[in-house]
């Protein structure tokens, strides 16, 4: 990027493509990028800092500096030279204004004689600067270069040497004298500069100071502005690090949490005492156990030092607490209502059910007393559970206590079966249910079971209705409220006695009094319901209707829906059938239908004799032939009799009418408006078409005639059809009718052959057409067929546009009128000439007057036209001139299109060849390109020196031997020249660059952000990692130094590959730079045998992999192989479910975060203790936390399990009581499954022995006998 800098001054203008720019003089700085490459732009003390959008950062120092009243302006220049003058401290769209000019920013620049320049010093950004470049720039007024000046000092000086004061406020050091010292952060910040004193030392104050062990680099430029290779310095550290993270385990081992890496960590209890240190890790983490576990809430204090020994603030931490209390007394209440006892100050007692439900909880005064109110009163003898928790939430072992029994059980449910043989229900378990019958006498007893069922047979079986009671007992003797259940009703009424009366209105009977006698007809529907009275009678209305003679069926219901048998009456039959329902046959033939199964049904025609009789089928279906066939829509009649002889109302049914009527007469009126004639009266006449079209139609009167309009008339000679239809629609056979003819046909249709030859054309079938010449004569006569269609050779051929006519005449003598016809024009214009103008704009020439003449190319393209004259002369201007040499086709088209044969004219040639193209190929020994065929291309050195010629090819290729081969980017000149002599514009053609650079250096920085070096000036240096991906590009600047920033940074000991390209692509050999190896390597992966001796896993290849213990002691080392494997023996077996911590250290000392490995447990636990209660129900005591306790009785049952808490506190509840003084044992299980010995636990002793066996000697002194051991 080009940089002007024009001093307000002298006007004079100095160009550098520096990045830093020293103004020594207000003046104008002109920058060659846009407005949108800016990012940001900030003031730093009196210097401007640049931001671009991609990375670049540009200064300008001195920027802000005013002298006699003027200080320094920016102006941006873009790629389409518009200028834009920045305002810095703006922002948005106020950052730029549009200028013309900078003279309102010169002012009245000095021209005197004499006046030096402003100086401008360019210098290095340092390692921070992308791209960085150095120049400096002299030169007096308006003077030129001055021959014969001592040589450029391109040489720059050595690194200087850089350390901090103790403080970290100075730096200072050695360089050469006078040389100009910048000191720059890590983030590139200039935070000092100075001058090397004449004793080569310089003291450089820094700002801000630097305290915290920050790296800084620091550079030299000379007088000459070049820029010595950095220095970096180490700030020293004397700031403490921050306050530490930290949170300790709920176990109260270990503290973890974060800091700053490399910091020892330091964890001490209230005495101050040392309880565990550690390092923090690479990312800021640490782990520490503690030598001595803290479980009783103590409060720690946590602290971290850096190496240099800065302490930061502590921070604190509370110890857990996680010991359990004592287990509490208690003693409930006689009614029940309350628990007293004793427990720990402070504590929370909760008392719990059997089934482990909280009922009330109290906290434990001062003195260690409690009071606590159940919330819901336990009197129904269940144990209940007594705990006590401490503030910290530790839970006691617990206490269980017996809770009084004087409450009665609820009602117990109940059920009977469905055969009323037996009880079911639920009840309290363990309580005795008792069924009574209404007269309270006992039915049965039975005990509910453990899931609190009961099923109880019935002594008697209880199926007639009756109401039972059913009440539990508990073991206590209390008794509950009664249930009541009804028995079942499950026993039918014997069938009713049913009379119809004779006039079948009544049905009466007898049946079960309250019984609901049902009566339903022979098809199921119901009759009608009624009740059976106290006196065992009902009578039942029936409706009109039923007494048809059919069979009702009567059954009774009781209450309790059990019903009778059905008992049948037959009604009498007193209703005569319904009308029948009948439709004789389509033909007339037979007639059917439906009536009343078994009636006789009889057919009647209209004057009463009998057609047919018939009986109808069971399933109420008839069908019977006519005696005599009805066909002509007659009215018949039809009735049924039953058995009874009742007979049916009478059904009229009309036969089908399915006889067509004769022809009708017809005659058509002499005008052929109308046809008249006779036909069956109130029949409808149809007068249609040949094509079926309806003319007309009209109703036949009662005296058989008929008279209707045709619409249109039929002048024609056509063929008409009549035909009449019944009212029934039976239409008649057609009577023909001819019309008269009285209408001359239409003007035919007909077209001409192209060639002029025949006419063909359609008209009215068997006319007689005629084609006439213009002047009447008949050329061609021919008779139109059937189809309307006619062809015709005409003789002579008309084919010259001649006007021609046709008619034809009709069958009756009618003609029609002509039809006009053109004959073809088909003969092409001739004599047509061109010549064409010098210009080439012009072609004139001659040819058939009123042709329309056409000039194109050769691709057919038209380029002009023109209309022939009068005079035969045309003048056509083309709309683009043909000036190089093209052949051109012209031609004449008449009136009619017909296009003569094509006429040539060439165009003159005074059109130079366009530019040819070319490339240098085969290593510079070849030109090869593309020109116009024929013509000579000729090569050129710069200096005009022939280095080749040849002849393009028809193909339009060309391949040039160069002499001598071109292959060091030397620019060439290339042309062709037409056999004209039209000589192409000159092509500037560059050889080949095909040399890689060379000189390359690489270093990368100690951070591993940049890599610097030297290379071939203008080049690209590239930086890739070991995956051959870029992570960072520079150019080489004017005096051949580079620095690339690397994103991201290489720390882990990355060999990188660093090439540099040169403008024509060639890359030079690579360069393999090592970084520095900052980074840790990732937790090592591994297991721990089953035999606890040995950890082997996987990590970074010739890391050391270090075993500790939970309290952060070493048990064994090992380093992994190039494989990545690793295998570690243990000092000793871990075999205890030990928690492991596994790291890996690389060779640059760098220390993963760990891996926690968890030791097989193959150890049974120990510590069990355990006790009966007093009610022989509970076990409880201490366990291993978590452990599964099981107890056994002695025979090896087990009677009992639990899980022991946080506390190791457990108590369970037996499945069966042990009150013999059994002793049980009992054992505990870890999460391993490891089961420790069992310990011993005698239940209480609260059985009774029986009665001893026992007999008195024969002198009474004596009693002799056995009984319970001891």
């Amino acid at each position: 990027m080009q940089t002007e800098i024009i001093a307000k001054a002298t006007g004079t203008t100095t160009t550098t493509s520096a990045n830093v720019i020293e103004l020594s003089a207000p003046s104008v700085v002109r920058l060659n990028i846009d407005r949108a490459q800016v990012a940001t732009m900030e003031r730093e003390g009196n210097d401007l800092i640049i931001r671009l959008t991609d990375g670049q950062t540009i200064r300008i120092d001195h920027f802000y500096d005013q002298q006699q009243g003027k200080t320094s302006d920016l102006v941006l220049r873009d790629d389409r030279g518009s200028q834009w003058l920045a305002n810095p401290s703006a922002s948005g769209a106020g950052r730029f204004r549009a200028i013309t000019d900078l003279d309102d920013l010169m002012g009245a620049a000095a021209t005197g004689e004499g006046g030096g320049s402003s100086f401008v010093l360019p210098a290095i950004l340092g390692v921070a600067g992308v791209g960085g470049l150095v120049a400096a720039v002299s030169g007096g007024g308006n003077g030129g270069n001055q021959p014969g000046g001592p040589t450029a000092d391109t040489q720059p000086p050595a690194t200087p040497t850089a350390s901090f004061t103790a403080n970290g406020s100075s730096i200072r050091g050695t360089g050469e004298a006078g040389a100009t010292v910048r000191v720059t952060d890590g983030a590139g910040n200039v935070i000092g500069t100075g001058t090397v004193g004449a004793d080569g030392t310089f003291t450089i104050p820094v700002n801000p100071p630097q305290t915290n062990g920050q790296p800084v680099t620091v550079v030299q430029s000379d007088a000459a502005g070049n820029v010595s290779p950095p220095a970096t310095a180490a700030a020293p550290d004397i700031t403490p690090p921050a306050t530490p993270t930290a949170t300790i385990t709920g176990d109260g081992r270990t503290v973890s949490g974060t800091g700053e890496p490399g910091a020892t960590v330091t964890v001490r209890n209230a005495a101050g005492q040392v309880l565990g240190t550690a390092v923090v890790g690479a990312q800021g983490g640490y782990t520490l156990t503690l030598t001595t576990p803290q479980a009783n809430g103590g409060t720690l204090t946590v602290t971290q030092s850096d190496p240099a020994g800065n302490t930061s603030p502590a921070t604190t931490i509370a110890a857990p607490d996680i010991t359990a209390p004592t287990a509490p007394t208690a003693t409930i209440a006689g009614d029940g209502t309350s628990v007293t006892g004793t427990g720990e100050p402070g504590a929370t007692v909760t008392v719990r059910d059997p089934a482990g439900q909280p009922l009330g909880t109290a906290t434990v005064d001062a003195q260690g007393n409690y009071t606590l109110p159940l919330t819901t009163p336990q009197a129904n003898g269940g144990t209940l559970i007594v705990t006590q928790s401490d503030p910290a939430g530790n839970t006691s072992p617990a206490t269980t206590i017996a809770a009084p029994d004087i409450t009665a059980p609820t009602a117990p449910t109940a059920t009977i079966a469905g055969d009323g043989t037996s009880v079911t229900g639920t009840g309290e378990p363990g309580a005795t249910v008792t069924v009574r019958d209404s007269a309270g006498q006992p039915l049965g007893t039975s005990t509910v079971d453990a899931q609190g069922n009961y099923t109880l047979p019935l002594i008697t079986p209880q199926a007639n209705g009756g109401t039972l009671t059913v009440t539990q007992s508990d073991p206590a003797g209390n008794t509950s409220p009664a249930t009541t259940v009804s028995a079942p009703d499950i026993t039918a009424p014997a069938a009713p006695v049913v009379t119809v009366s004779a006039d079948g209105t009544q049905l009466t009977g007898t049946g079960e009094p309250g019984a609901t006698v049902q009566v339903v007809d022979a098809g199921g529907q119901p009759v009608g319901t009624a009740t059976v009275g106290s006196d065992g009678s009902f009578s039942l209305p029936l409706p009109t209707g039923v007494a048809n003679g059919q069979t009702l069926s009567a059954i009774q219901t009781d209450a309790a829906g059990n019903a009778s048998p059905a008992t049948a009456a037959v009604t009498p039959d007193l209703v005569a059938p319904a009308t029948p329902l009948a439709t004789v046959s389509a033909d007339g033939t037979s007639i059917s239908g439906t009536g009343e199964p078994g009636a006789t049904l009889i057919v009647r025609a209209p004057d009463n004799s009998v057609l047919a009789t018939v009986t109808v089928a069971a399933d109420g279906s008839f069908s019977a032939p006519l005696a005599t066939p009805q066909a002509n829509g007659e009215a018949l009649t039809v009735t049924q009799t039953d058995a009874a002889g009742n007979v049916s109302p009478v059904a009229t049914v009309t036969a089908p009418d399915i006889t067509p009527p004769a022809p009708p007469l017809a005659t058509l009126s002499a005008d052929g408006t109308a046809v008249y004639g006779n036909g069956e009266p109130g029949a409808t006449v149809r007068i249609v078409d040949g094509n079926g079209t309806l003319l007309g139609s009209a109703v036949v009167a009662a005296d058989s005639s008929y008279s209707l309009t045709l619409t249109p008339p039929q002048t024609s000679g056509q063929t008409l059809s009549a035909v009449q239809t019944d009212p029934a629609g039976n239409p008649s056979q057609p009577a023909t009718v001819a019309a008269p003819d009285l209408t001359a046909p239409p003007a035919p249709l007909a077209t001409i052959t192209a060639d002029g030859t025949s006419v063909t054309g359609t008209g009215e079938p068997f006319a007689t057409v005629r084609v006439r010449a213009a002047d009447g004569t008949v050329i061609a006569t021919v008779t139109v067929g059937a189809d309307g269609s006619f062809t015709t050779p005409l003789s002579p051929p008309q084919a010259n546009g001649e006007a021609l006519s046709l008619d034809q005449t009709d069958r009756g003598g009618n003609l029609s009128p002509a039809t006009p016809l053109v004959a073809p024009d088909i003969t092409a214009p001739t004599g047509l000439t061109a010549t064409i103008s010098g210009d080439g704009a012009i072609v004139t020439g001659s040819g058939e007057a009123g042709a329309t003449v056409t000039i194109r190319d050769a691709n057919g393209t038209v380029l002009g036209t023109a209309t022939v004259a009068a005079n035969g002369i045309y003048n056509a201007t083309l709309t683009t001139p043909q000036i190089n040499g093209e052949t051109l086709q012209v031609t004449q088209a008449d009136a009619a299109g017909n296009v003569s044969a094509p006429a040539s004219v060439v165009a003159p040639d005074i059109t130079p060849p366009l530019a040819p193209t070319g490339s240098v190929v085969d290593a510079g020994a070849t030109l090869s390109g593309t020109g116009e065929p024929g013509a000579t291309v000729t090569i050129r050195a710069a200096d005009g020196t022939l280095l080749g010629s040849g002849q393009v090819a028809p193909d339009g290729s060309f391949a040039v031997t160069l002499n001598p081969a071109q292959a060091n980017g030397q620019a060439l000149q290339l042309v062709q020249t037409d056999a004209a002599g039209n000589a192409s514009p000159i092509v500037a053609v560059t050889a080949p660059d095909i040399t890689a650079p060379t000189g390359l250096t690489a270093t990368i920085s100690g951070d591993g952000s940049f890599v610097t070096g030297v290379g071939e000036v203008g080049a690209t240096v590239t930086v890739r990692d070991p995956d051959g991906t870029i992570i960072g590009t520079a150019l080489v600047g004017a005096n051949g130094s580079y620095a690339v920033p690397l994103t991201p940074a290489q720390i882990d000991g990355e060999t990188l590959q660093v090439t540099q390209a040169d403008a024509a692509g060639n890359v030079s050999q690579p360069l393999a730079p090592v970084a520095p190896d900052l980074t840790a390597p990732l937790a090592p992966i591994g297991t721990i045998s089953a035999d606890g001796t040995l950890v082997t896993g996987t990590g970074e290849a010739g890391a050391t992999v270090t075993v500790r213990d939970a309290a952060g002691q070493p048990l064994g080392t090992a380093t992994v192989a190039a494989d990545g494997s690793f295998s570690v023996p243990l000092a000793s077996a871990q075999l205890n479910g030990q928690t492991l911590s596994v790291v890996q250290a690389d060779a640059a000392g760098n220390v993963s975060p760990p891996l926690a490995l968890t030791a097989l447990d193959t150890t049974a636990p120990i510590g069990l203790t355990a006790s009966v209660d007093a009610t022989g129900t509970i076990v409880s005591g201490q366990a291993e936390a978590g452990a599964t306790i099981t107890v056994r009785a002695p025979d090896g049952t087990i009677i009992g399990t639990g899980t022991a808490g946080a506390s190791g506190a457990y108590a369970l509840t037996l499945t069966t009581g042990q009150l013999n003084g059994q002793v049980l044992q009992v054992t505990q299980a870890d999460a391993a499954g490891n089961t420790s010995p069992p310990s011993p636990a005698t239940a209480p002793d609260l059985t009774a022995p029986l009665a001893p066996i026992g007999t008195v000697s024969a002198d009474g002194t004596l009693v002799n006998g056995t009984g319970e051991p001891g």
